[in-house]
């Protein structure tokens, strides 16, 4: 746990309450929770603050979680890549890139866009602040079949929506 709470800390302070910190002597006597990933490995803990009267609840004392870098990243670039594409779905009723092309000013701003996405965090992951961390492989490929996944649901719906109101927008 020591390395988890100093892995989540990156090197910086971490702020001191009665018992809100790292206390290897007090966790030893507390009760502890923890979450782990699918290959075992611990990514979150929480002690659990004893309740000093029978009416009280039992409250959180100490989390670390170092998964929130990785989510964090991963909605960041997932949300910009899908709504930047989101306009040249919605501007036609014909599949776009396909059978329809933007102007290419919109076109450049998309690539842009998605250049963006995709570098800023590999930029800024060393800033703490940012929250950033620089994503596996796997995650592209992830990537890759949630946009495109996304393409063929409004696809599927831009259709539906043209049978029923007999036209696009």
């Amino acid at each position: 746990m020591k390395q988890l709470s100093d892995l989540w800390f990156d090197g910086r302070k971490e702020k001191q309450f009665f018992l809100g910190f790292f206390n290897e002597s007090y966790l030893k006597i507390t009760s502890v929770a923890t979450i782990k990933d699918s290959q075992g490995y611990m990514v979150a803990f929480a002690n659990l603050m004893p309740a000093h009267r029978s009416y009280e609840m039992i409250s959180v004392d100490n989390v670390t979680d170092v998964a929130k870098t990785f989510f964090q990243t991963s909605w960041f670039i997932e949300g910009l890549i899908s709504q930047t594409l989101i306009v040249h779905f919605i501007r036609t009723s014909k599949i776009p890139f396909i059978q329809s092309r933007a102007d290419i000013r919109l076109i450049c701003s998309t690539i842009g866009g998605i250049i963006a996405a995709l570098t800023i965090p590999f930029l800024l992951h060393r800033i703490v602040s940012f929250h950033f961390e620089i994503m596996p492989s796997i995650f592209y490929l992830y990537l890759a079949a949630t946009i495109l996944g996304y393409a063929l649901v409004i696809e599927n719906v831009k259709k539906i929506y043209i049978q029923k109101t007999g036209g696009w927008l």
